[in-house]
């Protein structure tokens, strides 16, 4: 809606896409190169350059797990997924390989998965963990389920529309129960997301909320210290900041790239 000059509202119309979306003449202020046509037009790549992104182009291609995406494993992601802009990284096939390695090590550290290529196969596919070799590790299931929620609350703390719509697309409670063909974050606890205190959290899903809240609002205590050290150790509470900083940038990164403001 917008005001008239009288100061009445009158009805915006709309266009949808494909996918549900706003229309929008051009998504991304700069696309992913994703084609061999695309990559002769980058002037600004040299030999060596082109090598690294054709290595990349091959491995994102092929991975080592497979994708559960446009199988209609999870058709609201399937709609979502696509307009994910990191990919854009390829632009400078040099930082996205640094990315790349960085968040393949952080997820076998933090999780337990084998890397990226693992953890996309288990937040693609409705039955999440249990399609890999790691379903019987309560452990893997544990970590993995404290490093969605630490992705979803990113999302909440910094009100960005697109990923909150991604991650509640994707099956991140995969340290609950398979209920109704989903593991996916239900409504009583998305509403209570920025209330870490509320009955709906377990223990550590509480503190994993208060440690992703204190670190972004620079608001550690000696207190919120003291238990994650009681309960995780040095190590993972470590990796569990890592992990949080690396989502962090690459959602800096999409707010960046992306040109649609209303998701």
């Amino acid at each position: 809606m917008k005001e008239n000059k009288k100061g009445n509202l009158k009805p915006v119309k709309r266009e949808r896409d494909e996918s549900g979306f706003w229309k929008i003449d051009k998504l991304n202020r700069i696309d992913p190169p994703m084609t061999p046509e695309a990559i002769q037009v980058m002037s600004w790549l040299n030999d060596q350059d082109r090598a690294v992104l054709a290595r990349l182009l091959e491995r994102l291609t092929n991975p080592r797990h497979p994708s559960g995406v446009g199988k209609g494993e999870l058709p609201v992601l399937d709609r979502i997924q696509p307009t994910n802009a990191v990919p854009a990284l390829l632009n400078d096939p040099e930082m996205f390989e640094l990315y790349f390695e960085l968040t393949d090590r952080l997820v076998k550290m933090v999780t337990g998965l084998d890397g990226n290529d693992e953890m996309y196969t288990v937040t693609t596919h409705a039955r999440g963990i249990d399609v890999t070799s790691k379903r019987n590790d309560s452990d893997v299931r544990r970590r993995l389920a404290n490093a969605l929620l630490i992705c979803l609350a990113i999302g909440v703390e910094n009100d960005d529309p697109y990923w909150m719509r991604f991650m509640t697309a994707v099956p991140i409670m995969q340290n609950e129960p398979f209920e109704k063909n989903r593991y996916h974050i239900g409504g009583e606890k998305v509403a209570m997301l920025t209330r870490p205190e509320s009955s709906v959290w377990t223990d550590e899903e509480r503190l994993i909320l208060q440690l992703t809240y204190a670190t972004m609002r620079h608001e550690m205590t000696d207190e919120l210290w003291d238990e994650c050290m009681a309960r995780w150790g040095v190590k993972e509470t470590f990796r569990y900041i890592a992990w949080l900083g690396m989502y962090a940038y690459s959602l800096q990164f999409q707010d960046v790239i992306f040109r649609r403001e209303v998701w």
